[in-house]
């Protein structure tokens, strides 16, 4: 897990899968992100009881350099 401040911008697990896997995501692809997250292959922050993943790992992501 990383601290907020590392972060930079970070995004909801809502805003990730819209960005992965566009508007028509499923409750399939939500879960499959907080598997990722909580497997460690995600990093992730955590305020309370909500999870968000820093916009330099959804570039990761989407560049294929961080295992989907």
């Amino acid at each position: 897990m990383i601290s907020a401040n590392d972060s930079g911008s970070i995004l909801t697990v809502q805003q990730v899968c819209t960005r992965l896997w566009g508007v028509d995501h499923t409750e399939t692809d939500r879960n499959r992100l907080y598997r990722m997250i909580k497997t460690g292959r995600v990093p992730s922050v955590v305020m309370g009881s909500r999870k968000f993943v820093p916009v330099w790992a959804v570039e990761k992501i989407e560049r294929g350099e961080l295992d989907e």
